[in-house]
C-alpha cells in the first residue's frame, strides 16, 4: 500500500508544481502579451495597441511586481528577434 501512495503522492506532486508554475505572475503576463505584426502592434489578450511612434512603459507595484516585470521582459526578447 505505501508503494503504490508513493506513485500516487508523486504524481499530485507534479501536478501541483506544474499548475503553480503556470499561475505565476511571471507566466500569466508573459502568456498575455504579444508583439505582432512585425513588432509595430502589441496585443495584450484581445486588445491592440499600435506602437508607431510609441513605446512600451512597464509599470508594477506589489508583491509580484518584479516577477511581473520577468514576463513583460520577453516582449524585448521577442522584439529583438523579430528585428534579426
Amino acid at each position: 500500500m505505501s508503494k503504490h501512495f508513493g506513485k500516487i503522492y508523486s504524481v499530485f506532486e507534479k501536478t501541483f508544481h506544474l499548475s503553480l508554475n503556470e499561475l505565476s505572475p511571471k507566466h500569466c503576463v508573459k502568456n498575455n502579451l504579444e508583439l505582432i505584426d512585425n513588432g509595430k502592434v502589441l496585443q495584450v489578450r484581445n486588445r491592440r495597441y499600435s506602437l508607431e511612434n510609441s513605446s512600451i512603459h512597464v509599470i508594477a507595484a506589489g508583491k509580484a511586481a518584479v516577477s511581473m516585470v520577468e514576463g513583460a521582459e520577453q516582449l524585448e526578447v521577442n522584439f529583438r528577434q523579430i528585428q534579426e
